[in-house]
């Protein structure tokens, strides 16, 4: 099952002070892949975002408080994750995600490659 190949880790490498929070996504020495895309989220309005699935792996990181809900296509297995201030997540292809975060929390996402995004990102509803 492909969704058993996500790496959760609720309460990674963080640091946090009166004045910023800052959490290490992706360091260089564990890597599932070497970034060439990452996208910065901030989240402006309460709500859900997502209902898609990609064909490539995807690491996303947290700053803020959301609910993650992830769904392999193929099997339909399906988990539920709690993203908290330095919040990462390695989300292999073939497995849905759909997001309930907060205003103001930060995602950043890094993806191996750029090139044809929009054509390798399908929709997918869960319920």
């Amino acid at each position: 099952m492909v969704i058993e190949r996500t790496v959760y880790v609720k309460n990674g490498d963080l640091n946090i002070n009166s004045r910023r929070r800052a959490s290490t996504i992706m360091n260089g020495l564990s890597n599932e892949f070497e970034p060439s895309e990452v996208r910065i989220l901030m989240i402006d309005e309460t709500g859900t975002f997502g209902g898609h699935w990609r064909e490539y792996d995807e690491v996303w990181g947290f700053l803020g408080d959301a609910k993650v809900i992830l769904e392999d296509i193929k099997t339909k297995e399906r988990k539920t994750y709690e993203a908290i201030n330095g919040t990462r997540m390695f989300i292999p292809s073939g497995v849905a995600s759909k997001v309930e975060a907060i205003k103001g929390t930060v995602i950043v996402t890094c993806a191996p490659y750029s090139a044809n995004r929009e054509k390798q990102t399908h929709k997918y509803e869960i319920k």
